[in-house]
């Protein structure tokens, strides 16, 4: 299967590295750690580099070079309070051969490479992101309602200004891709939403009656509508990280 298939002007989950090894836009890279604990390991030319979230770098080759960056106050403190983490750090080939470095995210689960064509936004919920190539542009944007839907006061947006580029993000379980038809909606509980198209739009809302949202435990939900004119794919995580992180705090009580 070519890898033309992602030059295109759409947002695209990349399911199979491989399938852009021939891509000289893009770095190299494959997937370690397994099931459930996925990490993605990139193989980088001279002077090739990427960026990644604080934290998340594993181990790397001693020719690599890290470098940290922040940008504006505004936009750092929006990120930080969405869960990304505050500066980030640009890991550069400063070899003469190819050098390897490795990254992965705290929660278990999967990682996932999406594709972003120039003049799209990715939304993104918090402490999903993990990397990304450098041309990409990361900020913040009001998360109206995200504070009853466990996803913080800002989501995180990944702009591709004016080249495309990758962005790898992890999801607690695997990365779920749901198809919306134009008009098309869908609730989403909380804690499983990943991304999404910056132009769709969602709301929090309550999920069924009042019987429903008091005792079903679902309570407040995340409705999503596709008011475009074409297909939309939205992208879930197969598990709820509020659901995990509260049994986890049940066990420590």
């Amino acid at each position: 299967m070519s890898n033309k298939r992602y030059i295109n002007d759409k947002i695209t989950l990349i399911k199979d590295p491989k399938l852009l090894i021939n891509n000289k836009s893009f770095p190299k890279f494959i997937y370690e750690g397994g099931d459930g604990f996925e990490c993605v390991k990139f193989f980088l030319e001279k002077n090739e580099k990427i960026r990644a979230n604080g934290g998340s770098m594993n181990y790397m080759s001693d020719n690599i070079t890290v470098s940290t960056e922040a940008g504006s106050l505004f936009n750092s403190v929006k990120r930080f309070v969405s869960g990304a983490s505050l500066f980030y750090n640009i890991f550069l080939n400063n070899g003469t051969s190819t050098e390897f470095v490795q990254f992965s995210g705290v929660m278990p689960g999967a990682l996932s490479c999406f594709y972003i064509p120039k003049g799209k936004k990715l939304k993104i919920t918090s402490e999903s992101y993990i990397c990304s190539t450098p041309n990409l542009k990361i900020h913040g944007k009001a998360a109206f309602g995200g504070l009853l839907t466990g996803y913080g006061l800002f989501y995180i947006i990944i702009e591709a200004e004016e080249n495309s580029g990758l962005v790898w993000l992890a999801s607690f379980g695997k990365t779920l891709e749901i198809k919306l038809k134009p008009s098309n909606k869908i609730k989403v509980d909380n804690g499983t939403l990943l991304a999404l198209d910056d132009d769709i739009p969602f709301q929090t809302g309550k999920f069924g009656g009042i019987k429903s949202f008091f005792f079903s435990g679902e309570g407040i939900v995340t409705n999503i509508t596709n008011n475009t004119s074409e297909n939309t794919i939205i992208y879930l995580d197969s598990r709820s990280r509020l659901g995990f992180m509260e049994y986890i705090r049940t066990l420590t009580v």
